[in-house]
């Protein structure tokens, strides 16, 4: 009988060291999945979603400046080898265009597209590259 009393105090101090354990888990969680979202580059598949993804948003919302952040957030991020530029950007942004289903979410739309050639967000290069599809 004393032997499993001897036993038990370790056992009882095992959740000490588990819940010492989860913090240090919970802490390195956000450090560990920070590098991984940095480092992964975009494939061209990703710029697609991002650009549909924050162009249906500024339809709905109308926020240029966001939309803004999100394209300068697009051509700061890391892109895979397929990915010379934004030029998925346009692709993505003509295809909404034409997916858009009223005349003003698409009007909306190429004047979003348009200011973005004329604040330079987007090059020229981009652009024909893009439409040429």
């Amino acid at each position: 009988p004393e032997p499993l009393a001897a036993r038990a105090p370790p056992a009882a101090a095992a959740p000490a060291p588990a819940a010492a354990a989860s913090r240090p888990a919970a802490a390195a969680t956000p450090a560990a999945a920070a590098p991984k979202a940095a480092s992964k580059p975009l494939a061209a598949e990703d710029v697609s979603n991002k650009t549909k993804s924050f162009l249906r948003e500024y339809v709905s919302v109308g926020d240029g400046r966001e939309a803004r952040l999100c394209l300068q957030e697009l051509r700061s991020a890391p892109k895979a080898g397929d990915v010379p530029d934004l030029r998925g950007v346009v692709e993505a942004a003509v295809a909404e265009v034409f997916d858009a289903q009223t005349d003003k979410a698409s009007s909306s739309l190429l004047e979003l597209l348009v200011s973005f050639l004329k604040e330079g967000l987007l090059s020229q290069e981009e652009a024909v590259q893009g439409l040429a599809g």
